[in-house]
């Protein structure tokens, strides 16, 4: 059963659209949370829109590209106000060095530094 730990909370989720990040998803929706996943594949897109359903929001972006990972810090935060806490909750699902640009903490104005 659900805590609701993750309520109200807003989380960006990088390569949310299959294995482990999907996995992350579904726990982050069930806790509560305010959720921004992104992923490239328009087959994985589909499924995870399908399977998360309209609480979630899922964006297209290209997460070895640091200006599009600037892109979706903005989005999230247009869409739920702020990346919550004193720190970034960021679940970066996909690996290697190019996502480096991912662990900088984003701003409030989806700079990210």
């Amino acid at each position: 059963m659900p805590s609701g730990r993750l309520s109200g909370l807003s989380i960006l989720i990088v390569g949310g659209t299959a294995g482990i990040g999907l996995s992350a998803a579904r726990a982050c929706l069930r806790e509560g949370s305010n959720l921004t996943v992104v992923g490239r594949s328009d087959e994985y897109l589909k499924h995870a829109i399908s399977e998360l359903g309209p609480k979630c929001r899922i964006l297209t972006s290209d997460a070895a590209d640091p200006a599009a990972a600037e892109q979706a810090v903005a989005e999230a935060i247009t869409a739920f106000g702020q990346l919550d806490g004193s720190f970034t909750w960021l679940v970066a699902a996909e690996g290697g060095s190019a996502m480096a640009h991912w662990m900088r903490s984003p701003t409030k104005d989806g700079t990210i530094r």
